[in-house]
């Protein structure tokens, strides 16, 4: 399904195609000369981020994270984006909500730049997307953040099972994370250099805060990232201790009751012993775990 070019007051035309056809890009390549290996690569996903020049178009592929509110999971999503000096292509493989607010931003800025005459051209219009972009992943990391504070708002929770699985759900949410946006930097480091050979130099001042927008993001996420490690093993000393507390009563039990024990086997093999023999047997075994016990409480073991 290809999109209408947008805007017309703008100085750049803009092209944005949804679930891609082969005759959705054929006739945009008719009309912008696009060559076979750019058609190709924006008629289907990718498995990595890319930045590579086709011609006259530097190509982007940018995969980012969405979280699912209904799983609580964080999945992947991915954007491509074909650019030059006076075009911009963007395909989306679903719709994707950025992009929904973004034309409604845009839409507003067509009217905004009637009256004022102001015009935005094709690389103006990639660093608005990509500010989207960077807005949309904090979002994203927002819904995180939120199970982050609910864990520790509840530290004193954390040996109960549900506190331990809200902990790996929100790990697992921010390796996810990390992992799709992580390779985004392939792309945003170089992004100005590559742009700046097929539109020239001057025009991509706009995208210095693209980077920036990103480390941001990636700081944010080892925060969270060391915070979880940080309550992870808070939960693991919890554990630990419970472990321990058990171990020791087990222990304890097993040096109480290992004399009766010791005294049945003596008796079963000693059936004809006098009476006042096997009462003395029991006053001593009595009296050695009193001792027992007084030493193990002065030791504070119990």
């Amino acid at each position: 399904m290809t999109g209408t070019t947008r805007p017309t007051s703008f100085k750049a035309s803009w092209h944005d195609i949804i679930r891609p056809t082969l005759d959705d890009l054929q006739t945009v390549a008719d009309e912008y000369a696009l060559e076979p290996t750019l058609i190709k690569a924006l008629l289907l996903p990718t498995v990595r981020p890319r930045a590579e020049i086709f011609g006259n178009f530097l190509y982007i592929a940018i995969h980012f994270p969405v979280f699912d509110e209904k799983l609580k999971h964080v999945q992947p999503q991915e954007i491509d984006l074909a650019v030059n000096a006076k075009t911009l292509i963007t395909v989306q493989y679903a719709e994707l909500p950025f992009m929904e607010e973004f034309k409604l931003m845009m839409a507003e800025e067509e009217g905004n730049s009637k009256k004022s005459k102001t015009t935005f051209g094709s690389v103006e219009l990639l660093a608005k997307i990509f500010e989207k972009l960077a807005e949309y992943q904090q979002r994203q990391l927002d819904h995180i953040e939120q199970d982050i504070r609910a864990l520790e708002d509840s530290t004193h929770q954390l040996h109960e099972i549900p506190a331990i699985h809200s902990i790996a759900h929100a790990r697992r949410n921010i390796i996810h994370f990390r992992r799709i946006v992580k390779p985004q930097a392939f792309v945003f480091e170089t992004l100005a250099k590559r742009l700046g050979e097929v539109v020239g130099e001057k025009k991509v001042e706009c995208l210095s805060n693209v980077y920036e927008d990103y480390l941001r993001i990636m700081q944010q996420l080892e925060t969270h990232y060391e915070t979880l490690s940080a309550l992870q093993d808070t939960h693991f000393s919890f554990l630990t201790m419970r472990t321990n507390e058990a171990i020791k009563v087990l222990t304890l039990m097993m040096v109480l009751f290992l004399p009766f024990s010791l005294l049945s086997i003596i008796f079963d093999m000693y059936k004809d012993l006098p009476i006042g023999t096997k009462w003395l047997f029991i006053i001593e075994l009595l009296i050695l775990e009193v001792i027992f016990f007084l030493w193990a409480r002065s030791k504070k073991i119990l």
